[in-house]
């Protein structure tokens, strides 16, 4: 049995460009579909990025009932840092006094950006160049004391 298939083995086929081209399709359609999870995992980076930032501003929101001129500007342009174009920043729904204990606190981030700044699909510039824009909201309860 084993002298049969040695003997498959060793013989030489002739080959033509069609039995490679099942072989190109393939390594065709891996190439996109990894491409596609690269650049999706790309936004998600993103998108998880701007999270953490929202949560740990919201966290300092929670304790203090407000944050301060310093503290909004500091995030807006740590949020411009990942490539963001455009940032909207709203804390407690743009209300500039500081919020009670137990009253609701809310910070909102919607930004901007592009597949140009991201590198998406790079040799395809001028078809893939489209907007993607990301927002955060998140909504709690004041601990902030007198």
């Amino acid at each position: 049995m084993l002298k049969k298939v040695n003997r498959l083995f060793k013989k030489k086929h002739e080959g033509n460009f069609g039995d490679i081209i099942g072989s190109m399709l393939c390594f065709l359609f891996m190439f996109v579909v990894l491409t596609t999870c690269i650049n999706s995992s790309k936004i998600m980076s993103l998108k998880t990025n701007v999270d953490r930032m929202a949560r740990s501003s919201m966290l300092r929101l929670e304790t203090k009932g407000e944050l301060s001129d310093k503290e909004v500007q500091e995030l807006y342009e740590k949020v411009l840092s990942l490539g963001f174009e455009s940032v909207d920043i709203k804390v407690n729904e743009g209300s500039a006094s500081k919020v009670l204990y137990g009253e609701p606190v809310t910070i909102q981030i919607n930004g901007k950006t592009s597949g140009r700044y991201l590198n998406l699909y790079s040799s395809l510039k001028n078809k893939w160049d489209k907007d993607y824009n990301f927002g955060v909201k998140y909504e709690s309860i004041s601990k902030a004391s007198k």
